[in-house]
């Protein structure tokens, strides 16, 4: 249910995010007058598609991984190599949902030059919300590898 939710919402802000580019692109070439939030509607939506984008690559093991090395790593201690580096990535997200927290404590109340009644903080919110599903996400896998280690054992 999250998967489908989180698909539909990211194919629909992809599309507002063309819908926007496009529209800047019209209102400053054909219509030769700029239309001042376009530009920073389209990196804030832009910003929000890529975390997003990024708990669901984190999902799909689509990330960014050296699975060169993966690769040679003996099948039996697969499991345990990603368990391994999924409780780093973990760690790691820990930080991070700290630092993002401060962020929007600090830029809770400052605005969006061309959005005055968007604020800066309400943006950075996509970096908890993101790294909460990245946690999520991982303990899922980390539940699953755990399992397959048990049913090895349980097979030999």
């Amino acid at each position: 249910m999250l998967n489908k939710i989180l698909k539909y919402v990211l194919v629909f802000l992809f599309l507002l995010l063309i819908i926007t580019i496009l529209l800047q692109v019209f209102s400053r070439y054909v219509l030769t007058v700029t239309i001042p939030w376009t530009e920073d509607g389209a990196r804030l939506i832009l910003i929000v598609v890529t975390f997003l984008g990024t708990a669901l690559a984190l999902r799909d093991n689509e990330h960014i991984a050296l699975t060169f090395l993966f690769k040679k790593i003996p099948a039996r201690y697969k499991n345990y190599v990603s368990i391994f580096l999924n409780l780093i990535i973990l760690f790691f997200l820990i930080f991070f949902i700290k630092g993002s927290l401060e962020m929007i404590s600090m830029n809770w109340v400052v605005p969006v030059i061309s959005l005055p009644k968007i604020k800066i903080g309400y943006i950075y919110l996509i970096l908890p919300i993101s790294a909460f599903l990245m946690v999520y996400f991982l303990i899922l896998k980390i539940v699953n590898d755990v399992n397959n280690i048990k049913i090895i054992f349980l097979n030999k």
